[in-house]
């Protein structure tokens, strides 16, 4: 069933007009936290602030979250919170004063969840820092001349990935997740040496991709997935 409704709503994501009324029918079909996120990014993507506030404030009833799943939901309550007071303002990301920014770099540095994710696409997409490094808040000027689509911006929600096994011995799979509404990345494989080892497109909102390392020595490798303007990146080991 689960795997069905992931089929459900990649089908939905690839439309070439998004149903966001019935891709939060499937979202609420297949349940969890993640999808809960998805559900709050849709009303977002329509301008329904006091939607996506209601439920997401209830998250920690309704998913019984954890201690540290509560720390991730207050960084996640903090960077939705902006968003929304950016949009009331008729403001984008590129808009961010200095105490704006300092919460996006502090949010960026220490979750690591959607928030996270969300903060670091913020700092790469808007000011070109590579992920995790924060900027130097001492500058006079964070405004932007660039102009930007807010429709665009909106997509940048809940990029994840994750490989299992890790460490790894002969195969290892990707299971990703791209910003809401993209359906196209690209996953690239380096050594320690920064030598491009695979590169592999990736279709649909989400998924996994099975890759066969057996031809892989064993040590560290990089990763990094790219969709749009946003990454995630980190290691996998090789064990034999």
């Amino acid at each position: 069933m689960t795997r069905s409704a992931n089929d459900i709503l990649r089908s939905l994501l690839n439309d070439t007009i998004t149903d966001l009324s019935q891709l939060r029918t499937w979202y609420e079909n297949l349940g969890g936290l993640h999808s809960g996120e998805q559900i709050v990014a849709t009303y977002m993507q329509e301008g329904n602030y006091t939607q996506a506030l209601t439920i997401a404030e209830a998250f920690p009833n309704t998913y019984q979250l954890t201690e540290d799943e509560l720390i991730e939901h207050d960084y996640y309550m903090d960077m939705l919170n902006l968003e929304i007071s950016l949009a009331q303002q008729n403001q984008t990301i590129f808009d961010l004063d200095s105490t704006e920014l300092a919460q996006v770099s502090f949010v960026a540095s220490n979750s690591k969840s959607t928030a996270g994710s969300f903060a670091r696409g913020i700092l790469q997409y808007v000011f070109n820092q590579p992920s995790g490094q924060c900027l130097d808040l001492g500058s006079s000027g964070y405004k932007h001349s660039v102009a930007v689509d807010p429709e665009r911006l909106s997509q940048a929600r809940g990029m994840s990935a994750e490989f299992r096994p890790n460490p790894a011995n002969t195969y290892v799979v990707l299971y990703y997740t791209l910003p809401l509404t993209e359906t196209q990345g690209v996953l690239t494989i380096t050594n320690a040496q920064g030598q491009q080892i695979e590169s592999f497109t990736l279709k649909g909102n989400e998924g996994q991709k099975l890759i066969n390392i057996r031809h892989l020595k064993s040590g560290i490798y990089f990763y990094t997935l790219t969709s749009g303007n946003f990454l995630r990146s980190g290691k996998i080991t090789i064990q034999r």
